[in-house]
């Protein structure tokens, strides 16, 4: 026997109207069904459904703040933690990763780093959607065995974001561009 719905029949009539009144609805309030969700910007009472202007600069100072404020901890757990707290989970331990054989880096060669600043120099949305290429310097003081200095590293990158678990997130990162300044301040010794 074949499987068949009659359109036409009378339930049918009524699950197919109540559909196109609410596509009519949401088309004469203006309301996109495709739209995004809204959600909290991070470390604010401000719920949004559109990052723009100075609400989107924001969004991504405090998420990146997030993440090297965790790159800056010791404790694992401390470090895991503060990156889910700025990409949603499938992002995590990538970038959990990339940051423990950093660290095991620095050990290795006897490097030590403290981050000092994370400041935004520009960010551009890409068309319509989500996604922003962005541009951000980190400076830091780094210490090796006989000095300190100051150093700033540049990036740029391809973020996309996301309004999960109740606040905008990374939910994409691709980091397309690393470039790395000394800077002549020696400090003393380490």
């Amino acid at each position: 026997m074949l499987f068949s719905i009659n359109f036409t029949s009378p339930p049918h009539r009524i699950i197919w109207a109540a559909a196109g009144l609410l596509i009519l609805a949401l088309v004469w309030k203006g309301i996109d069904p495709r739209q995004q969700r809204s959600a909290r910007i991070p470390d604010s009472d401000v719920v949004t459904s559109r990052l723009q202007g100075d609400i989107l600069d924001q969004t991504l100072i405090v998420l990146l703040t997030r993440i090297y404020s965790a790159f800056g901890q010791d404790d694992e757990g401390a470090i895991y933690d503060g990156i889910a707290s700025a990409v949603l989970p499938e992002l995590v331990t990538d970038l959990y990763l990339q940051r423990r054989a950093a660290q095991l880096a620095e050990f290795s060669d006897g490097t030590a780093s403290e981050i000092l600043q994370v400041e935004l120099a520009s960010s551009e949305r890409i068309a319509d959607g989500p996604m922003v290429q962005a541009k951000w310097r980190v400076v830091g003081i780094v210490g090796h065995e006989d000095h300190r200095h100051e150093r700033m590293n540049i990036y740029s990158a391809r973020l996309t974001l996301s309004p999960e678990l109740g606040e905008w997130r990374f939910s994409g990162f691709d980091l397309d561009q690393v470039s790395r300044e000394e800077l002549p301040q020696f400090l003393d010794d380490f």
